[in-house]
């Protein structure tokens, strides 16, 4: 709980009478006596500055490695940790560096490699190789599948490889007062590439080498061929060597040093952690931004409240939470807190995340792959016709659930790429609410409505690829989220409108994404699903033909739909082999986006919230779509008086 700026007054028991009892002989006319101690003014005295912040679960550690990242852990990384790059509406910021590096403003450059048969070099489709007879390759200065080469076996060839300079701020110091240097950031980086260490690998095994060029510069550089968007973002976060390269490094994750208090250089310093009750931080007095008047409290205290609303609610509203952070999973109860706000009780914080809600089709069931024989079983080929999915967006209203179900605060996409991104094509027209338009395209596409009775279904009289007298009919299966269950009953009253037979089944989260085969999801056996892929929808490689999980490939990828389409893979290809800095990159990665919404293999429902809450005298706390935590400037927060 948070204590404002108080003023003690010292009170004084009584006045020190210090006067002689022997008579006093006067060198001056007689005067008033007066005493020989005066009252002494009250002494301001100010308290610390304190924030309670409410987490939705206690971190298991803080080590950068720990391998159980949560959105608790990443919260108090911010007090800790201010950086070293903040990726913030979309974009990335520097936040210790001096500046990011840029293929076309400097820091980033492609270099031509020799590569010869057996050296490491990534494929056109971002996969870690040995280079050997019949592989695909990208030749230096392709950037189009049009010039995609294949390996002859014999003549060594030239490949692109990204070297990318970081350089950190002069006179940044850990908590202790010692020099944060580039071998900080190297230092990590090795942890990272330890198999001692639990952390993701991917980019690690497709980086060639990571050093520290001098006491403030490193140098990445990819392997051959890795065309990495996220270069600018290639800068390890640093640990402090001084401290932890003396301890064995499969040890680390459960000493006290790095997994309890672990030493930053951001606005605050770990100082007590009760297990099942709090984490406290106080002012670092090394922080290099503390010229600017940051951090604007002086005591953070995190405090493990758990998940459930209505407690949380309350302990905001009493005071006992200065702020409730998104790990306290708020996002299913918007309009209750819309409805708090407007009575003055909170402060609501959201911001639509990039995590786009999903009405999958399965255009190409795994039962197809043998071949389409309705005759045998197969379910009837509904949604293998593009008019039938565009009918399905013009049903749906999508703007009555993001009214009813997130308040009007989200954001619907046209395509997988979410609204907001300066990579979304802002001229993609998204198909409004018009179930007529609905009506008169899936008659164009010779699903009729025999009887003219809006309780029953249409019938397939001349639709493409299906028998006559089929009825349109589908079953649509979801989780046993509130949101999503909800979010479905409209979707399927909506699609009845417009003649569908919509069949709804709720299931548990375990069950729908079971492993493949078996799996409705994975082993594509579902007709429609409503879901999203992971925290963010992670571009257009997830829809590209050569994704479908089928038998021959061991079931492995994400496009379960079955969507197929050469001009799209061609178009996602090409923008996945572009990069930031290079000319028309933005008109690149959008090209796949126009061609995705036209042929509708997903509708976009909605982009999911990111929800906090703070108390109304609380101000500074910046809710963003993609930083790490809704608290990611943590260091600006404050509270009262000191507010604007």
């Amino acid at each position: 709980m948070k204590n404002k700026t108080l003023l003690i007054t010292t009170l004084i028991a009584g006045l020190l009478a210090a006067c002689s009892s022997a008579p006093v002989e006067p060198t001056a006319p007689s005067v008033t006596a007066v005493p020989s101690a005066t009252p002494i003014p009250p002494t301001p005295t100010t308290l610390p500055r304190e924030l309670t912040i409410c987490l939705g679960e206690e971190p298991e550690s803080l080590f950068l490695y720990n391998g159980t990242y949560s959105q608790s852990m990443l919260t108090v990384w911010e007090a800790i940790y201010d950086g070293p790059v903040d990726y913030v509406d979309y974009q990335y910021q520097p936040v210790i560096l001096e500046q990011l590096p840029d293929l076309a403003r400097g820091g980033a450059i492609l270099v031509p490699v020799e590569v010869s048969e057996g050296m490491e070099m990534v494929d056109p489709d971002g996969n870690l190789m040995t280079l050997h007879k019949d592989i695909k390759y990208i030749p230096s200065g392709c950037s189009s599948p049009d010039c995609i080469a294949v390996y002859d076996g014999k003549t060594p060839v030239t490949m692109d490889q990204m070297v990318v300079t970081f350089k950190l701020k002069p006179g940044i110091t850990w908590s202790d007062s010692m020099p944060l240097t580039a071998q900080d950031s190297v230092f990590s980086f090795e942890l990272a590439s330890s198999p001692m260490i639990i952390s993701s690998k991917g980019v690690i095994h497709k980086t060639a080498s990571y050093t520290a060029l001098d006491e403030l510069t490193v140098e990445w550089r990819g392997k051959p061929g890795f065309h990495d968007a996220q270069y600018a973002s290639r800068f390890w976060l640093p640990l402090p060597a001084h401290l932890l390269a003396s301890i064995d490094t499969g040890s680390l994750i459960t000493d006290p040093r790095a997994s309890e208090t672990p030493l930053g250089w951001g606005a605050f310093i770990l100082k007590e952690w009760t297990r099942g009750d709090h984490i406290k931080a106080m002012r670092n007095p090394a922080y290099f931004r503390a010229v600017e008047g940051l951090p604007g409290v002086d005591i953070l205290t995190f405090r493990f409240t758990g998940t459930d609303t209505e407690t949380n609610v309350n302990a905001l509203v009493s005071g006992e939470c200065d702020i409730l952070d998104q790990s306290t999973q708020l996002d299913s109860q918007v309009l209750s807190l819309l409805e708090l706000e407007k009575a003055g009780k909170l402060s609501l914080l959201t911001s639509p995340s990039p995590s786009v809600e999903l009405l999958n089709l399965n255009i190409k069931p795994a039962s197809y792959d043998d071949g389409y024989h309705a005759a045998r079983g197969d379910r009837a080929d509904i949604f293998g016709d593009v008019n039938v999915r565009q009918a399905m967006q013009l049903c749906i209203d999508r703007e009555s659930l993001n009214v009813d179900l997130l308040g009007g605060l989200s954001i619907i996409p046209a395509s997988y790429q979410p609204g907001g991104d300066p990579l979304a094509d802002v001229n993609l027209p998204l198909a409004a609410y018009d179930p007529a338009a609905g009506a008169a395209l899936l008659e164009q596409a010779g699903w009729r409505d025999h009887d003219h009775d809006p309780a029953t279904p249409r019938i397939a009289f001349s639709a493409k690829n299906v028998y006559a007298g089929t009825v349109l009919e589908a079953n649509l299966v979801t989780t046993t989220s509130g949101l999503r269950m909800a979010a479905s009953e409209t979707i399927a009253e909506n699609l009845q409108t417009c003649g569908f037979k919509i069949n709804l089944s709720f299931v548990p989260k375990e069950q729908l994404f079971a492993a493949r085969p078996d799996g409705q999801i994975f082993g594509r056996s579902f007709d429609l699903a409503v879901f999203r892929w992971g925290g963010i929808v992670s571009g257009c490689q997830i829809f590209e033909s050569a994704k479908i999980p089928t038998f021959k490939n061991s079931w492995i990828g994400e496009n379960v739909t079955g969507y197929s389409s050469a001009a799209f893979d061609t178009a996602c290809q090409t923008s996945r082999m572009s990069l930031p800095g290079q000319v028309d990159y933005e008109t690149t990665m959008q090209k796949p986006q126009a061609i995705f919404s036209a042929d509708a293999p997903v509708i976009p429902l909605y982009q999911l919230l990111r929800v906090a809450a703070a108390g109304v005298d609380v101000c500074g706390v910046s809710m963003d779509a993609t930083s790490r935590s809704s608290l990611w400037n943590i260091e600006s927060v404050n509270f009262g008086d000191a507010c604007p």
